[in-house]
């Protein structure tokens, strides 16, 4: 229950933070569920691959095997012009001319089993007492030759005719000018004579053990793979690793190879390895097929690797994402909170800016609408108010009689004249229109040339009464005369730049008046040569002019200010601009549609 509380009163920015980074995490433990069910299934194919290569190479090897073998049955299937082939190797001593016939027909015969098989090496044909006829391709030379020191040969004199597979022996010779060592595989076969049975001598066909590189090379996958083949003694009869062909191969593959496994795994020399077996049925031999596990496993490091690295690249995207997200989502509404505290501290005056449709936006448009219903029934009130001291105001008008105000003042100026003061009779006669406008009980909207006329009786009066001479200069269209302001808006900002900022001028004091018709607004500029004010009092007038202050001598502009964004709404009012040394510049901002 705590947990949920805290989740609750947690952050917009910091729930979607934790949200990606459950969700980051669940995919981390997917991946390294889906590793382990790879790791075991390419572990399991690598098994069948293994197998499937050793019973591939075997199958291949046997049959090579067995095409040999049937090439040596060749030379007992021929007969030759004057003899037949146990006379030409039988043992004749001192017959050179016979020896060379005899070289010749062999030579022959061997070229026929060179043109069925280009890759053999060698043809040996052997006496009985050991003599010895080689002939061997165009693309080798012996050197030093002795095939197997002739071990072979008292075995195959006993072997009925039936072919005798010899394990690989060393062979040097020369191609090319180039010595070269390999290793030569052999079929040997004895010629026995018909019908005596009488065994006339053998046939050896060579072939070098780089047949069996040839099918391992297309059949390794892996780097480091190993193919070795073993004779019924456990020796080695091909490693395509190298080693001591012929001689015993490490225990540990002789005691897998007696598993009669198919698949399995083995330890040698500290590589662990992967191993496929499978019997070459002609020979009597075992095929193992050896695969580092290194190896196999490289791919799924490959892949572990790759999958670390996209997982890395996921939490740095998932936290940016969520990071830009939650400014996204939290920002706006952080702003939202914030209007709504000055709000609370009746700041009606500020607004949302909605760029958005989403479901921020629709709150804070729902927001704005609320702010302008609650200015709305401000407006409501203080109208309601100043109806309210309309009529208070009336009421002290019909008791004061201001027909009785308007007729004495007359009565004083024309007195004045009689009696030649006519300074007298013009501030008389200006105060007259002045009191007759600001009472009149015709309504709080004038036309802009009503209140300018007034303006100028009103600076008629300050002329006379402070003794300076105030410059009035007007740039208004004729087209604004009859524009809408409200009763007495130029008058407190001008009576404002009389006694704040012109108050020292005894000379060359100017009042500039201008007019601008914007788009959706009218402008009015009242601007002064007085003294105008620092930057600091210049922020205190402006916010006198916007809330209550403790500023009282400035209760006119506030006043103006107040009644004019009453009557027309926010957007409209005073703008105050001063620069020390250089005067005051106040705009008044009018609807341009009333």
């Amino acid at each position: 229950m705590r947990l949920k509380s805290r989740f609750h009163n947690l952050p917009i920015f910091y729930k979607i933070l934790l949200f990606f980074s459950i969700l980051v995490l669940f995919l981390i433990l997917l991946t390294g569920f889906n590793y382990i069910v790879y790791s075991r299934q390419n572990e399991a194919a690598a098994y069948r691959s293994t197998y499937s290569a050793a019973r591939q190479a075997a199958n291949e090897i046997e049959t090579y095997l067995q095409d040999i073998k049937s090439l040596s049955l060749l030379p007992l299937s021929r007969q030759f012009d004057e003899h037949d082939l146990p006379f030409l190797l039988a043992d004749i001593d001192g017959k050179r001319q016979w020896l060379l016939e005899a070289e010749n027909s062999l030579g022959q015969l061997a070229k026929d089993i060179f043109n069925f098989k280009r890759d053999i090496q060698s043809v040996l044909f052997v006496t009985p007492k050991g003599r010895m006829y080689a002939f061997f391709s165009k693309t080798a030379t012996p050197v030093d030759f002795e095939p197997a020191g002739m071990s072979w040969f008292e075995p195959l004199l006993s072997s009925g005719g039936e072919a005798y597979f010899l394990s690989p022996f060393p062979l040097v010779f020369q191609r090319d000018l180039t010595r070269y060592d390999t290793r030569t595989f052999s079929v040997a076969r004895a010629i026995v004579e018909v019908p005596s049975a009488m065994v006339r001598g053998a046939v050896l066909i060579n072939t070098e053990c780089t047949y069996f590189d040839a099918i391992m090379r297309r059949l390794t996958l892996y780097d480091g793979q190993r193919m070795v083949v073993l004779d019924g003694q456990g020796n080695a009869v091909y490693d395509s690793a190298g080693g001591n062909l012929g001689a015993p191969v490490p225990q540990a593959l002789n005691d897998f190879a007696g598993q009669n496994a198919q698949t399995g795994r083995l330890t040698l020399d500290g590589t662990e390895y992967l191993a496929g077996v499978h019997s070459v049925s002609l020979p009597g031999w075992t095929l193992m097929n050896l695969v580092p596990a290194q190896a196999v496993n490289q791919e799924l490091r490959w892949m572990l690797d790759v999958t670390v690295v996209l997982l890395g690249v996921i939490l740095l995207l998932a936290v940016l994402i969520s990071y830009l997200m939650g400014k996204h989502i939290s920002e706006p509404l952080k702003r939202l909170s914030q209007t709504m505290q000055r709000v609370k501290n009746q700041d009606f005056s500020m607004h949302m800016d909605v760029d958005r449709t989403d479901e921020i936006g629709q709150l804070s448009e729902s927001f704005n609408s609320m702010l302008d219903e609650i200015n709305r029934l401000i407006n409501v009130v203080y109208v309601n108010k100043l109806t309210q001291k309309e009529l208070e105001l009336s009421m002290l008008q019909s008791q004061i009689n201001p027909h009785f105000l308007y007729n004495t003042l007359e009565s004083i100026s024309m007195m004045a004249e009689v009696n030649d003061d006519t300074a007298a009779a013009r501030m008389a006669t200006a105060l007259g229109k002045i009191l007759r406008y600001s009472i009149s009980g015709d309504g709080v909207i004038v036309s802009l040339g009503e209140e300018l006329y007034v303006l100028k009786q009103y600076i008629l009066l300050q002329e006379e009464r402070l003794g300076h001479q105030f410059a009035i200069e007007e740039n208004i269209s004729p087209s604004l005369y009859e524009h809408a302001i409200l009763r007495l808006t130029l008058q407190p900002i001008v009576e404002n730049a009389i006694y704040h900022g012109m108050n020292t001028l005894k000379l060359g004091g100017r009042i500039s008046i201008t007019g601008e018709e914007c788009p959706d607004c009218v402008k009015l500029r009242i601007a002064d040569n007085g003294r105008g004010m620092p930057p600091e009092r210049l922020n205190a007038l402006r916010e006198s002019i916007t809330r209550d202050g403790e500023m009282r001598d400035r209760i006119g502009l506030r006043n103006v200010n107040r009644r004019l964004k009453l009557y027309f709404g926010e957007a409209y009012g005073l703008i105050v601009d001063s620069t020390e040394g250089r005067g005051t510049v106040v705009t008044v901002i009018l609807p341009r549609e009333i």
